[in-house]
């Protein structure tokens, strides 16, 4: 697969006949030389899926560091998603074991509410060696420009649909069942 690639973030090390081994920390390239701006490089298709592996894992231990994170904080995060209803609706547990699962899944969805953003920055960075100067210009405004517009949809979410959500299925069968 070919890509380019500004030279300038990488460090040359090598030179022979018309190419260049260039590496950074995690990888090694090797660059046909050439008089323009952009260089490009051939990389194998292993090191292409070792760079997601990695990126992979580090999104991965990233979610798993706030699901932990938010285990401990569960108290205060079940009563931030119980504020918007007041005091009309509380959580129960059926059987002895809910309370745990529940705090495991609200943990887990807290998690990849805060994670998301760095996931889809972590793939940007994947795709974004195989971008020309052009569509760089463009791709790291568009993505701080999409986390806003996804923390302003939660917000928006938490604050004006949800209440109405719940208002509405809590008073749908008011005379038929107890909520």
């Amino acid at each position: 697969m070919i890509f380019k690639q500004n030279s300038n973030l990488l460090t040359v090390t090598h030179t022979f006949n018309s190419y260049k081994i260039v590496e950074n920390s995690t990888f090694r390239f090797i660059i046909e030389n050439d008089k323009s701006e952009d260089n490009l490089l051939q990389i194998p298709f292993f090191l292409h899926a070792r760079e997601f592996r990695i990126r992979f894992l580090i999104v991965y231990d990233l979610i798993l560091f706030l699901v932990l994170c938010c285990i401990f904080k569960t108290r205060s995060i079940v009563q931030f998603v119980q504020a918007p209803v007041g005091d009309y609706v509380k959580f129960f547990q059926i059987s002895p074991g809910d309370y745990f699962f529940s705090t495991l899944k609200i943990s887990f969805y807290i998690a990849c509410l805060f994670g998301i953003p760095f996931a889809i920055l972590q793939l940007i960075l994947f795709f974004l060696p195989g971008m020309t100067n052009k569509e760089k210009v463009y791709v790291i405004p568009l993505f701080w420009f999409s986390v806003g517009l996804f923390y302003l949809g939660g917000k928006f979410s938490y604050s004006v649909l949800a209440p109405a959500a719940l208002t509405f299925f809590l008073t749908y069968g008011s005379g038929i069942i107890e909520p």
